[in-house]
């Protein structure tokens, strides 16, 4: 059972088995709000929320801070209006509630995550991944 709301806990765990240890201030600030504001559901694949260090050869986004979302383009352009949106209103101080630092777009799905200079990433990018 997950402690977030619309959010099972299968949907956070790590390929690996261990559970989906997400930080609840990502969670209840940006992924909860997000999904019910926008009111569709939305596909977390395996591996796209919590991934372990162990799994993932590395420390990154996915140690909790960060969803990968799997998207058809309008739902691609409802959340990244929705993000852009509310991003604004966090920088005009109209809303509290942590940013979303960093979003990566791909074909089938987009990332969100949270991370800041402290944790040795750039932030307020934009990127894909085509070649």
């Amino acid at each position: 059972m997950s402690n977030y709301p619309n959010f099972p806990q299968d949907e956070l765990d790590c390929p690996c088995g261990c559970d989906g240890r997400m930080d609840p201030d990502f969670m209840l600030e940006i992924a909860v709000p997000m999904r019910l504001e926008l009111g569709f559901a939305f596909v977390i694949p395996k591996g796209g929320a919590y991934r372990c260090a162990s799994y993932d050869g590395k420390y990154g986004a996915h140690q909790g801070h960060a969803l990968d979302i799997v998207c058809n383009s309008r739902q691609r352009h409802r959340i990244t209006t929705w993000l852009m949106y509310r991003n604004f209103r966090i920088d005009r101080g109209e809303i509290q509630g942590r940013k979303v630092t960093r979003f990566g777009n791909n074909r089938g799905a987009i990332h969100i995550d949270d991370l800041q200079h402290e944790d040795g990433k750039d932030v307020d990018v934009i990127w894909d991944y085509y070649k």
